[in-house]
């Protein structure tokens, strides 16, 4: 089960650390801080919108690419 909102409300609303809150969710700390650097490229605030669900936070995380994607998008040019 994924666990996005928890993620950003123990970031946002009690101002923890990526490890603290991999420890409470029980994830590794890679992992909370891909969900929170996508959440920054994707521009989500808390508290999140009335109504939306874990679907369309995924959603809308993954449409947008963490910004590492782009600095290792391109192959180095050998002669």
């Amino acid at each position: 089960m994924r666990q996005i909102q928890e993620i950003l409300r123990l970031k946002y609303q009690n101002n923890l650390t990526t490890r603290e809150i991999a420890r409470s969710c029980g994830l590794p700390r890679s992992t909370v801080g891909d969900y929170l650097k996508r959440a920054e490229a994707a521009g989500v605030k808390w508290p999140l919108p009335e109504g939306q669900d874990e679907k369309e936070l995924l959603n809308q995380l993954l449409a947008a690419a963490p910004p590492e994607a782009d600095r290792c998008a391109s192959l180095p040019d050998w002669p």
